[in-house]
Protein backbone atom coordinates (compact mmCIF):
# COMPACT_ATOMS: atom_id res chain seq x y z
CA UNK A 1 0.00 0.00 0.00
CA UNK A 2 1.32 3.63 -1.05
CA UNK A 3 -1.51 5.25 -1.43
CA UNK A 4 -4.43 5.93 0.50
CA UNK A 5 -6.53 3.59 -1.04
CA UNK A 6 -5.71 0.01 1.02
CA UNK A 7 -5.55 -3.40 -1.47
CA UNK A 8 -9.38 -5.13 -1.89
CA UNK A 9 -10.37 -8.59 -1.32
CA UNK A 10 -10.41 -11.48 -2.93
CA UNK A 11 -13.91 -10.71 -4.74
CA UNK A 12 -12.76 -6.59 -5.27
CA UNK A 13 -14.36 -5.59 -1.89
CA UNK A 14 -11.98 -2.63 -0.26
CA UNK A 15 -10.96 -4.57 2.97
CA UNK A 16 -11.99 -4.02 6.58
CA UNK A 17 -8.87 -3.77 7.50
CA UNK A 18 -5.12 -4.53 5.84
CA UNK A 19 -1.86 -4.66 7.77
CA UNK A 20 0.96 -5.33 5.70
CA UNK A 21 4.70 -6.14 6.95
CA UNK A 22 4.14 -5.44 10.41
CA UNK A 23 7.34 -5.05 12.89
CA UNK A 24 6.91 -4.72 16.25
CA UNK A 25 9.88 -4.92 19.23
CA UNK A 26 9.59 -4.43 22.70
CA UNK A 27 12.95 -3.69 24.14
CA UNK A 28 14.62 -6.58 25.98
CA UNK A 29 12.51 -8.93 24.28
CA UNK A 30 11.97 -11.08 21.14
CA UNK A 31 10.55 -9.60 18.09
CA UNK A 32 6.73 -10.02 19.02
CA UNK A 33 5.69 -8.98 15.37
CA UNK A 34 7.78 -9.72 12.26
CA UNK A 35 6.84 -9.19 8.74
CA UNK A 36 3.11 -9.75 9.24
CA UNK A 37 0.37 -9.19 6.86
CA UNK A 38 -2.82 -9.43 7.93
CA UNK A 39 -6.24 -8.82 6.21
CA UNK A 40 -9.79 -8.13 7.31
CA UNK A 41 -12.83 -8.52 4.88
CA UNK A 42 -15.97 -6.47 5.67
CA UNK A 43 -18.35 -7.84 7.45
CA UNK A 44 -16.45 -11.16 8.96
CA UNK A 45 -16.12 -12.33 12.57
CA UNK A 46 -12.50 -12.82 12.75
CA UNK A 47 -11.20 -14.34 15.56
CA UNK A 48 -7.57 -14.43 16.76
CA UNK A 49 -5.73 -17.29 18.84
CA UNK A 50 -2.02 -18.01 20.30
CA UNK A 51 -0.14 -18.16 23.10
CA UNK A 52 0.16 -15.92 25.87
CA UNK A 53 2.59 -13.26 24.12
CA UNK A 54 1.71 -14.77 20.93
CA UNK A 55 1.29 -10.94 19.95
CA UNK A 56 -3.22 -10.72 19.92
CA UNK A 57 -2.95 -7.70 21.86
CA UNK A 58 0.32 -5.88 20.04
CA UNK A 59 -1.61 -6.66 16.80
CA UNK A 60 -4.59 -5.13 17.96
CA UNK A 61 -3.21 -2.19 19.30
CA UNK A 62 -1.01 -1.84 15.84
CA UNK A 63 -4.36 -1.56 14.09
CA UNK A 64 -6.31 0.67 16.31
CA UNK A 65 -3.64 3.41 15.81
CA UNK A 66 -2.79 3.31 19.75
CA UNK A 67 0.58 1.49 18.93
CA UNK A 68 2.71 2.92 16.25
CA UNK A 69 4.99 -0.24 14.44
CA UNK A 70 8.40 -0.22 13.41
CA UNK A 71 7.44 -0.80 10.45
CA UNK A 72 4.68 -1.85 8.15
CA UNK A 73 1.13 0.11 6.88
CA UNK A 74 -2.59 -0.11 8.01
CA UNK A 75 -5.40 0.46 6.27
CA UNK A 76 -8.79 0.60 7.79
CA UNK A 77 -11.83 0.74 4.18
CA UNK A 78 -9.08 1.66 1.99
CA UNK A 79 -7.59 4.72 4.10
CA UNK A 80 -4.33 4.58 4.91
CA UNK A 81 -3.64 5.32 8.69
CA UNK A 82 -1.04 8.15 9.34
CA UNK A 83 0.15 8.68 12.48
CA UNK A 84 -1.26 12.61 12.81
CA UNK A 85 -3.74 13.41 15.13
CA UNK A 86 -5.92 14.41 12.51
CA UNK A 87 -5.65 10.83 10.88
CA UNK A 88 -5.73 9.09 13.96
CA UNK A 89 -8.93 10.97 14.77
CA UNK A 90 -10.46 9.64 11.68
CA UNK A 91 -8.99 6.33 12.09
CA UNK A 92 -10.70 5.82 15.69
CA UNK A 93 -14.36 6.82 13.71
CA UNK A 94 -13.81 3.53 11.90
CA UNK A 95 -11.74 1.25 14.22
CA UNK A 96 -12.49 1.01 17.76
CA UNK A 97 -10.50 -1.14 20.63
CA UNK A 98 -12.23 -2.40 23.47
CA UNK A 99 -9.58 -3.39 26.25
CA UNK A 100 -9.72 -6.85 27.81
CA UNK A 101 -9.89 -4.73 31.51
CA UNK A 102 -12.93 -2.30 31.60
CA UNK A 103 -11.07 -0.70 34.54
CA UNK A 104 -8.15 0.34 31.92
CA UNK A 105 -10.51 1.98 29.72
CA UNK A 106 -13.97 3.80 32.16
CA UNK A 107 -12.79 7.05 33.57
CA UNK A 108 -15.75 8.97 34.80
CA UNK A 109 -17.94 9.25 37.03
CA UNK A 110 -21.02 7.77 35.82
CA UNK A 111 -22.18 5.57 33.18
CA UNK A 112 -23.81 8.53 30.38
CA UNK A 113 -20.54 10.51 31.23
CA UNK A 114 -18.11 7.68 30.14
CA UNK A 115 -20.23 6.80 27.11
CA UNK A 116 -20.50 10.29 25.84
CA UNK A 117 -17.09 11.36 25.92
CA UNK A 118 -16.62 10.22 22.10
CA UNK A 119 -19.33 11.88 20.64
CA UNK A 120 -18.74 14.87 22.82
CA UNK A 121 -14.99 15.01 21.41
CA UNK A 122 -16.67 14.54 17.92
CA UNK A 123 -18.36 17.86 18.12
CA UNK A 124 -21.38 15.86 18.42
CA UNK A 125 -24.86 18.45 19.35
CA UNK A 126 -25.98 17.65 23.26
CA UNK A 127 -29.18 15.85 21.16
CA UNK A 128 -26.77 13.86 18.86
CA UNK A 129 -25.13 12.70 22.15
CA UNK A 130 -28.09 11.66 24.21
CA UNK A 131 -29.19 9.64 21.10
CA UNK A 132 -26.55 7.72 20.26
CA UNK A 133 -25.53 6.90 24.33
CA UNK A 134 -29.19 5.49 24.64
CA UNK A 135 -29.03 3.75 21.33
CA UNK A 136 -25.67 2.10 22.28
CA UNK A 137 -26.60 1.21 25.81
CA UNK A 138 -30.15 -0.07 24.76
CA UNK A 139 -28.03 -2.17 22.25
CA UNK A 140 -26.54 -3.78 25.04
CA UNK A 141 -29.84 -4.80 27.29
CA UNK A 142 -27.85 -1.67 29.78
CA UNK A 143 -30.09 1.50 28.89
CA UNK A 144 -31.44 1.30 32.46
CA UNK A 145 -27.59 1.43 34.05
CA UNK A 146 -27.46 5.25 32.22
CA UNK A 147 -26.56 7.21 35.51
CA UNK A 148 -25.23 4.71 37.47
CA UNK A 149 -22.12 5.37 39.28
CA UNK A 150 -19.52 2.87 37.29
CA UNK A 151 -17.68 2.06 40.66
CA UNK A 152 -21.36 0.40 41.14
CA UNK A 153 -21.34 -1.34 38.34
CA UNK A 154 -20.58 -5.29 38.38
CA UNK A 155 -17.46 -6.69 36.01
CA UNK A 156 -19.39 -7.53 33.76
CA UNK A 157 -21.46 -4.32 33.73
CA UNK A 158 -18.38 -2.40 33.00
CA UNK A 159 -17.57 -4.60 29.89
CA UNK A 160 -20.55 -3.56 28.95
CA UNK A 161 -20.21 0.01 29.15
CA UNK A 162 -16.93 -0.02 27.86
CA UNK A 163 -18.34 -1.30 24.60
CA UNK A 164 -20.62 1.14 25.22
CA UNK A 165 -18.44 3.36 24.86
CA UNK A 166 -16.63 2.01 21.56
CA UNK A 167 -19.98 1.69 19.79
CA UNK A 168 -21.03 5.80 20.57
CA UNK A 169 -18.03 6.48 18.17
CA UNK A 170 -20.14 4.57 15.09
CA UNK A 171 -17.14 2.54 14.20
CA UNK A 172 -17.34 0.27 11.34
CA UNK A 173 -14.88 -2.07 12.93
CA UNK A 174 -14.41 -2.99 16.49
CA UNK A 175 -11.31 -4.53 17.86
CA UNK A 176 -12.10 -6.57 21.14
CA UNK A 177 -9.24 -8.38 23.40
CA UNK A 178 -10.65 -11.22 25.36
CA UNK A 179 -14.15 -10.03 25.84
CA UNK A 180 -15.46 -13.01 27.21
CA UNK A 181 -12.58 -13.25 29.65
CA UNK A 182 -13.53 -12.86 33.13
CA UNK A 183 -17.00 -13.60 32.63
CA UNK A 184 -19.42 -16.27 33.85
CA UNK A 185 -21.08 -18.90 31.10
CA UNK A 186 -24.23 -16.95 31.20
CA UNK A 187 -22.94 -13.81 30.92
CA UNK A 188 -20.65 -14.67 28.05
CA UNK A 189 -23.00 -16.40 26.04
CA UNK A 190 -25.12 -12.83 26.71
CA UNK A 191 -22.13 -11.54 24.72
CA UNK A 192 -22.05 -13.05 22.31
CA UNK A 193 -25.59 -12.72 21.18
CA UNK A 194 -24.73 -9.10 21.47
CA UNK A 195 -21.77 -9.05 18.84
CA UNK A 196 -24.08 -11.44 16.75
CA UNK A 197 -26.53 -8.81 16.78
CA UNK A 198 -23.66 -6.25 15.58
CA UNK A 199 -22.58 -8.16 13.17
CA UNK A 200 -26.04 -8.20 11.94
CA UNK A 201 -25.95 -4.47 11.77
CA UNK A 202 -22.97 -4.36 9.38
CA UNK A 203 -20.11 -4.29 12.54
CA UNK A 204 -16.61 -5.77 11.33
CA UNK A 205 -15.68 -7.65 14.75
CA UNK A 206 -12.15 -8.83 15.57
CA UNK A 207 -11.82 -10.71 18.77
CA UNK A 208 -8.58 -11.96 20.38
CA UNK A 209 -9.29 -14.83 22.60
CA UNK A 210 -7.85 -18.20 24.67
CA UNK A 211 -11.40 -19.78 24.21
CA UNK A 212 -11.22 -22.43 20.97
CA UNK A 213 -14.52 -23.89 21.80
CA UNK A 214 -16.13 -20.21 21.14
CA UNK A 215 -13.98 -19.51 17.90
CA UNK A 216 -14.98 -22.61 16.31
CA UNK A 217 -18.66 -22.23 16.91
CA UNK A 218 -18.26 -18.13 16.35
CA UNK A 219 -15.66 -17.21 13.78
CA UNK A 220 -16.03 -16.98 10.26
CA UNK A 221 -12.49 -16.96 10.38
CA UNK A 222 -9.72 -17.58 12.19
CA UNK A 223 -5.86 -16.29 12.47
CA UNK A 224 -3.65 -17.80 14.72
CA UNK A 225 -0.23 -15.91 15.59
CA UNK A 226 3.23 -18.19 15.65
CA UNK A 227 6.57 -17.02 15.27
CA UNK A 228 5.71 -13.40 14.95
CA UNK A 229 3.59 -14.04 11.70
CA UNK A 230 0.04 -15.09 11.73
CA UNK A 231 -1.99 -17.81 9.63
CA UNK A 232 -5.39 -17.19 8.46
CA UNK A 233 -8.22 -18.91 7.18
CA UNK A 234 -11.26 -20.87 8.51
CA UNK A 235 -11.70 -22.35 11.97
CA UNK A 236 -12.43 -25.49 10.66
CA UNK A 237 -9.27 -26.05 8.90
CA UNK A 238 -6.88 -24.51 11.33
CA UNK A 239 -8.41 -25.69 14.73
CA UNK A 240 -8.26 -28.99 13.86
CA UNK A 241 -5.04 -29.17 12.36
CA UNK A 242 -2.54 -31.11 15.54
CA UNK A 243 0.19 -29.95 14.80
CA UNK A 244 -0.59 -26.36 14.60
CA UNK A 245 -2.43 -26.71 17.57
CA UNK A 246 0.73 -28.26 19.79
CA UNK A 247 3.07 -25.32 18.46
CA UNK A 248 0.38 -22.80 19.56
CA UNK A 249 -0.14 -23.94 22.86
CA UNK A 250 -3.89 -24.54 22.05
CA UNK A 251 -6.18 -27.36 22.38
CA UNK A 252 -8.45 -28.85 20.06
CA UNK A 253 -12.58 -27.66 20.39
CA UNK A 254 -14.49 -30.00 21.54
CA UNK A 255 -16.43 -30.08 18.11
CA UNK A 256 -13.59 -30.88 16.36
CA UNK A 257 -12.61 -33.70 18.95
CA UNK A 258 -15.68 -35.18 18.78
CA UNK A 259 -15.96 -35.17 14.93
CA UNK A 260 -12.53 -36.45 13.99
CA UNK A 261 -12.32 -39.02 17.03
CA UNK A 262 -15.68 -40.21 15.26
CA UNK A 263 -14.06 -40.27 11.80
CA UNK A 264 -16.98 -37.17 10.29
CA UNK A 265 -15.31 -34.61 8.23
CA UNK A 266 -16.85 -31.88 6.92
CA UNK A 267 -17.13 -29.57 3.57
CA UNK A 268 -13.82 -28.59 1.75
CA UNK A 269 -14.58 -25.25 1.93
CA UNK A 270 -14.14 -25.51 5.80
CA UNK A 271 -17.01 -24.91 6.83
CA UNK A 272 -18.46 -27.10 9.43
CA UNK A 273 -20.78 -28.24 12.24
CA UNK A 274 -20.72 -25.15 15.41
CA UNK A 275 -23.27 -25.83 17.43
CA UNK A 276 -24.03 -28.81 19.74
CA UNK A 277 -27.28 -29.55 17.78
CA UNK A 278 -25.04 -29.40 14.88
CA UNK A 279 -22.55 -31.49 16.03
CA UNK A 280 -24.45 -33.88 17.43
CA UNK A 281 -26.65 -33.98 14.09
CA UNK A 282 -23.15 -34.96 12.14
CA UNK A 283 -22.55 -37.69 14.43
CA UNK A 284 -26.49 -39.17 13.71
CA UNK A 285 -26.39 -39.26 10.20
CA UNK A 286 -22.92 -40.99 9.87
CA UNK A 287 -24.64 -43.26 12.70
CA UNK A 288 -27.59 -43.79 10.72
CA UNK A 289 -29.62 -42.43 13.62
Amino acid sequence: MTGDVGATGGRGEVLALEATALRVDYPGAPRVLDDLTFRVRRGVRMAILGANGSGKSTLLRSLSGSLTPATGEIAADGVLLRHRRKDLDLHRRRVQLVLQDPDDQLFSADVFTDVAFGPVNLGLSDDEVRWRVAECLASLGIADLVDRPVHHLSYGQRKRVALAGALAMGPSTLLLDEPTAGLDPSSSESLVRVLDGLTRSGVTIVMSTHDVDLAWRWADEVAVLIDARVMQGSPGDLLSDASLLRRTCLSRPWQAAMLQEAGVAWGADGERPRSVVEVLAALGVRGGV
